[in-house]
C-alpha cells in the first residue's frame, strides 16, 4: 500500500527540516547609512561619503554562509552608526583575522561560536604588541559589538575575557586564555578524575550502544588530541592491529587523516599513531560491530568508506547537503561534538545512583584537544612535532601551548610541589609520618619571605622547629595548637594572599583563593572573632 502523508505530517517535516536550516539574519538590499544609502545587494559595499570607501566582502577567504551573513549583518550595524573609515578599519582587521583562521567551512550552530572563539583566542595570543595594538582593539571592538547583538556565533564568555584585555600596553601572556570558564585547558587533578571516571564505568556500555560510541570517542579525543571532523573521516581500514608472533601480544595504530587543509581533499594525508591497548580494544570492537552490522542488514559499503564511528540506529544526523560525500554514512559534527558531554552526563547519573559525588566538568572535544596539547607541551613535546600531531599547517597556534607554561593549572601544580613536597603524599596515606620526616629533615621550610621571622603563630612548634611547610601547613594541620591573637592570623592570611597575587602576576581568577589552607585561616579567624 501506497504510504499517505497528511497535512500534519507534511508540516512536521517541513519544520523539522526548517530547524536544521540556518536562517539567514541579513536580508537588506540597502541600508541607510549618514546621509546616503548603501547598495547591499551585492558583495562589493561603496560606503564612501566623499571619497571611495569599498567593503569587499569577495575577499573573505571564507565558504561558510553562516559566518558571511553575521560578518555582513555587524557590518551592516557599523555602517549605519559609525564613519566610513573607522568602519573600513574594522571589516580590514575582520578581513586579515578570518583569512588567518582554518577552515570554517563545516562548521555551523554552537560549533562555529566554539571554533570563532578559539581563533580569536589564538589570534589574540599570537600578535600581542608591547605598542601599536589598535587593530586588536578594532578587532575587540567587533567581537564585543556581535555579543551586544546577541548573534550566535559570538559568545559572551569570550567577550567578558576580551573586554578584560588590556592592550597597547605591558604584555602579560596568555591571561585572555585561561580566565574563561569551561573553556581552559583541563589542570592535572580534572584530567585525572575524568580518567578514573571513564575507567571506571568502561564496562557499563555495551558494543553498540550510543555511550559506547561516545565513550570510544571521548577516549580518541583524549589520547590523540584531533579534531571531531578527524574522528568522522576514520575509516574501519584506518585501525591497524599487530600481534607478535612469540608473545601474541597486541599493539594498535591509528591512521589519522590530516583535515582542514587549504587547497587539499579529505582522506589525502595522514598520520599513524600510536594507541593504548585498552582503546585499540574499544575501536577493534566497534569495527567488527559496524562490519557484522552491515552484513546481517545486507548494506553493501565498501570498506574504505566504512566509518569507524557509523551510526547503526536510525540516528543518521547527517548535515543535509554536504560536499564531502565521504560524510555519507558519518555521525553529524554536532552528534560527535556533543558526544562527551553527553557521556558525562550518563556517567554522573551513575555516580549520583551510588550515592558519590558527580564530577562537576563541562567537556567537549575542543577543550580536551586544548588540554591534550597543554600537557604535550608541558612535557616537552618538539614544537614541531606537536604541530603534526595537532594537525596545523604553521606554528601560529601551537606556540600558544609552550607559553600556557605561566597559566594557573600549571602554577597551582608547581606550589604544590614547591611548598608541599612530600606533604601531599602524606595527607594521601601514600607515605608515613616518618617517612614524611625523614624526606624533609634536610629542607625544612618555615613559611613565605614575609613571614620567616614570624613567632606565636601556634605553640605546637614549642620543642622544636616543624619539618612541614608553615603557614600553609598549619591551619590543615591536626596537630596545630592555634594562639588566641587575632592579629597575628590576619597579619599570616594577607600574606598568603599577597603570595597568591605575586604568583599570579596580580591576574588571579577568584576561586584560586579557594584554597583548604586560606579558608581554614579565614575559619580560624572568624572563630576568633565570634569569641
Amino acid at each position: 500500500m501506497e504510504k499517505v502523508l497528511t497535512n500534519k505530517s507534511v508540516l512536521a517535516a517541513n519544520e523539522s527540516l526548517n530547524r536544521s536550516v540556518y536562517q539567514r539574519l541579513f536580508t537588506d538590499m540597502q541600508i541607510k547609512a549618514p546621509n546616503r544609502l548603501v547598495d547591499t545587494s551585492q558583495s562589493k559595499w561603496h560606503i564612501g561619503i566623499a571619497g571611495s570607501v569599498l567593503l569587499n566582502f569577495d575577499l573573505i577567504e571564507v565558504n561558510n554562509p553562516e559566518l558571511l551573513d553575521q560578518v555582513k549583518y555587524l557590518c551592516a550595524h557599523f555602517v549605519k552608526a559609525h564613519n566610513p573609515d573607522n568602519v573600513f578599519g574594522i571589516f580590514f582587521i575582520v578581513k586579515e583575522f578570518l583569512n588567518s583562521c582554518e577552515s570554517f567551512d563545516e562548521e555551523t550552530g554552537g560549533e562555529l561560536a566554539d571554533a570563532l572563539a578559539d581563533e580569536i583566542l589564538y589570534y589574540f595570543a599570537s600578535n600581542r604588541r608591547v605598542h601599536g595594538e589598535g587593530q586588536l582593539s578594532r578587532l575587540r571592538q567587533w567581537y564585543l559589538e556581535g555579543v551586544k547583538l546577541k548573534l550566535p556565533m559570538f559568545q559572551r564568555t569570550v567577550g567578558d575575557a576580551l573586554r578584560k584585555l588590556k592592550l597597547a600596553g605591558t604584555i602579560k601572556g596568555l591571561d585572555v586564555l585561561i580566565q574563561i570558564k569551561d573553556k581552559s585547558p583541563l589542570h592535572s587533578n580534572e584530567l585525572d578524575e575524568l580518567r578514573l571516571l571513564l575507567q571506571r564505568y568502561v564496562d557499563s556500555f555495551a558494543v553498540g550502544q550510543t555511550n559506547y560510541f561516545r565513550l570510544a570517542a571521548t577516549w580518541v579525543f583524549i589520547t590523540l588530541g584531533i579534531r571531531p571532523i578527524q574522528l568522522r573521516l576514520l575509516m574501519v581500514g584506518d585501525l591497524a592491529v599487530n600481534v607478535d608472533k612469540d608473545t601474541s601480544r597486541k599493539t594498535y595504530l591509528l591512521n589519522v587523516p590530516s583535515a582542514k587543509k587549504r587547497m587539499t581533499a579529505p582522506r589525502t594525508h595522514f598520520r599513524l599513531r600510536p594507541i593504548p591497548v585498552f582503546l585499540g580494544e574499544m575501536l577493534e570492537a566497534l569495527k567488527n560491530f559496524n562490519l557484522k552490522w552491515l552484513t546481517v542488514n545486507q548494506i553493501d559499503i565498501d570498506m574504505q568508506v566504512t566509518p569507524l564511528f557509523m551510526p547503526t540506529k536510525g540516528h543518521h544526523n547527517r548535515k543535509q547537503g554536504s560536499r564531502i560525500s565521504l560524510y555519507e554514512h558519518c555521525f553529524s559534527c554536532g552528534v560527535i561534538n556533543r558526544a562527551p558531554d553527553k557521556l558525562l552526563e550518563s556517567l554522573n547519573q551513575f555516580q549520583k545512583d551510588a550515592g558519590e559525588s558527580p564530577l562537576e566538568l563541562k567537556i567537549n572535544p575542543r577543550r580536551l584537544r586544548k588540554t591534550f596539547a597543554t600537557h604535550a607541551a608541558a612535557v616537552g613535546t618538539p614544537a614541531m612535532l606537536l604541530m603534526e600531531l595537532l594537525d596545523h599547517e604553521d606554528m601560529q597556534h601551537v606556540m600558544i601551548y609552550y607559553k600556557l607554561g605561566a597559566n594557573f593549572s600549571n602554577k597551582i601544580d608547581q606550589v604544590y610541589r614547591k611548598e608541599f613536597g612530600t606533604v601531599m603524599e602524606y595527607f594521601k596515606g601514600e607515605i608515613s609520618l616518618k617517612e614524611l620526616s625523614d624526606t624533609n629533615k634536610n629542607e625544612q621550610v618555615f613559611g613565605p619571605e614575609g613571614l620567616r621571622r614570624l613567632v606565636g603563630i601556634g605553640l605546637c612548634g614549642k620543642y622544636g622547629r616543624c619539618s612541614l611547610a608553615p603557614p600553609y601547613s598549619c591551619y590543615t594541620c591536626q596537630k596545630f595548637e592555634a594562639c588566641n591573637d587575632i592579629n597575628i592570623h590576619q597579619e599570616v592570611l594577607e600574606v598568603m594572599v599577597d603570595d597568591v597575587d605575586q604568583l599570579f602576576e596580580n591576574n588571579v581568577a577568584p576561586g584560586k583563593y579557594d584554597m583548604d589552607h586560606i579558608n581554614a585561616c579565614k575559619s580560624l579567624i572568624a572563630q576568633l572573632e565570634n569569641n
